[in-house]
């Protein structure tokens, strides 16, 4: 059972979704999270959906983290150091090997939210 049959749409989705990132599309990953059906959290299986359709693990992760702050033009993102904000999604495994351990809850260890810990802990 593939991933995209269970929500994301159909064939004509998946192929435009193909051809623009084959066509050097910049995608970046969206949410309606926290309407109805769409809990907070449960956007990150977006990454698995894009890995799926064809995009690498890396450009997925790109795609969720800072490439909507590429789009808007926003300053102060895509690397963590000092004078940055940090929003950051720490994994159990590695993602860029296994996307899963980034769209599965189960792995996730922690969520940093401008550079405090909003769930899980910090490993010791």
């Amino acid at each position: 059972d593939p991933l995209w049959s269970r929500g994301l749409g159909d064939v004509y989705k998946r192929q435009s979704i193909q051809m623009y990132y084959k066509a050097g599309g910049r995608i970046a990953l969206g949410t309606d999270a926290g309407t109805p059906f769409n809990l907070h959290g449960d956007n990150a299986m977006e990454l698995a959906y894009m890995v799926e359709f064809g995009m690498t693990p890396i450009d997925a992760l790109i795609a969720g983290t800072s490439r909507g702050h590429d789009l808007m033009g926003m300053d102060r993102h895509g690397a963590v150091r000092e004078g940055n904000v940090a929003d950051l999604l720490l994994v159990q495994g590695d993602p860029t090997e296994d996307i899963m351990k980034a769209a599965d809850k189960r792995s996730h260890v922690a969520v940093l939210r401008n550079g405090d810990v909003a769930a899980g802990a910090l490993p010791a």
